[in-house]
């Protein structure tokens, strides 16, 4: 069975079974921050082993390899996908294939756009992949692969939660919050996949997706992020490290956050756990309640 992947910019999505909007309305599961998108622009269709783009009627319409999609298209491994004035590209694996070698992301030296390391071109300047040193470490992470290897930068084993979260940091810095949300969107789904698998991520590293959701929240004032905090850990199954629940009582506060949806399913499900919990989860748990009055 084939899996797909969306580059798209900096990010690097696997398409989900079903419809999956891609779109300027930010429920949409790709978002184009792009006046020539439509709200919903096109939908991509992953259904039994095969994944298709249908138009949603847009008004400027989208194309695959330069040709104008006509109600349902069949996409295919290298495609790319126009729409408005992005560019979305199609990458296809088998499941069982080695994930580096098509997941990993290469910064392009030449535009600091992210491309796939088996493109042969940066698709936003044209930079080459034979000028690309793809052994500089410096230069690539690598997401989804289910594996997060240390990775040498500047002589120091650094791993790539930690790498990821300098440049979720930059980006903020920059007021590039779009790119931040795909940021922490991969470092989410990289850490879900992994625990899934079966591995353990240290705490302080599942407490960097926190730092850095409290970062994109403070700098956009925006509460929408902690939901996607409290639907990240369900996602786990598992607490949040006490240092993280510190993060959030001070964070909700400074953000105006109150309870929603999220956070009770995620108490909901933490409080059927509570019989297996040792001593310091029971306290963490008690804190999360804590958090949820504090939240009401």
């Amino acid at each position: 069975m084939k899996k797909f992947r969306l580059i798209h910019q900096n990010s690097n999505l696997e398409a989900p079974d079903g419809r999956s909007d891609i779109g300027r309305s930010i429920d949409c599961y790709l978002v184009l921050n792009d006046a020539s998108v439509s709200r919903v622009h096109a939908t991509i269709v992953n259904k039994d082993g095969k994944l298709f783009i249908e138009d949603r009627g847009s008004r400027n319409g989208c194309s695959v390899n330069g040709d104008r999609v006509k109600g349902t298209r069949e996409l295919a491994d290298g495609d790319s996908i126009t729409i408005g004035h992005q560019t979305i590209r199609v990458v296809s694996i088998e499941r069982n294939f080695e994930a580096d070698r098509t997941m990993g992301l290469l910064k392009c030296p030449n535009c600091n756009a992210w491309m796939a390391n088996v493109d042969e071109k940066c698709p936003e300047c044209g930079y080459t992949s034979e000028d690309i040193e793809a052994s500089d470490s410096r230069a690539t992470f690598q997401v989804d692969t289910g594996q997060f290897r240390r990775q040498e930068v500047g002589g120091k084993a650094q791993q790539p939660h930690m790498m990821i979260a300098g440049l979720i940091r930059k980006a903020i810095s920059m007021d590039r919050f779009e790119e931040t949300e795909r940021l922490i969107g991969n470092l989410m789904e990289s850490t879900i996949r992994k625990e899934t698998a079966g591995g353990e991520i240290p705490d302080d590293e599942i407490h960097q997706v926190t730092l850095s959701i409290a970062e994109l929240a403070q700098a956009t004032s925006n509460p929408k992020h902690i939901s996607k905090l409290f639907s990240f850990h369900a996602a786990r199954g598992k607490l949040m490290p006490r240092e993280s629940l510190d993060t959030l009582y001070d964070l909700v506060q400074k953000v105006g956050y109150r309870s929603c949806p999220d956070m009770s399913t995620y108490l909901s499900l933490m409080s059927k756990m509570q019989g297996t919990f040792s001593p310091g989860e029971k306290f963490i748990h008690r804190r999360l309640e804590g958090l949820v009055r504090l939240c009401s």
